[in-house]
């Protein structure tokens, strides 16, 4: 599974688009670093609970966006 996950994305184009899933109050890189950093931390809750392969492999790309989100944020300050 987790194999085909990275062949999967590695086939992917990057688009350069952010993608936010709730309503922003401020848009723009401050709220998707805010909406990729409670993503991972989701995942990260979700992997401790239950274990397994996948999950760490769904909260490593979570944190993954975080930490591209964030560098953005300091790139665009």
């Amino acid at each position: 599974m987790t194999q085909h996950l990275h062949e999967f994305l590695d086939a992917l184009q990057d688009t350069r688009e952010i993608v936010i899933r709730r309503p922003a109050a401020e848009p723009g890189l401050t709220e998707a670093w805010r909406e990729a950093r409670d993503d991972a931390a989701e995942a990260f809750a979700r992997w401790a609970m239950t274990g397994g392969r996948d999950a760490y492999a769904v909260y490593l790309a979570a944190a993954d966006r975080a930490d591209a989100a964030a560098a953005a944020l300091v790139t665009e300050r």
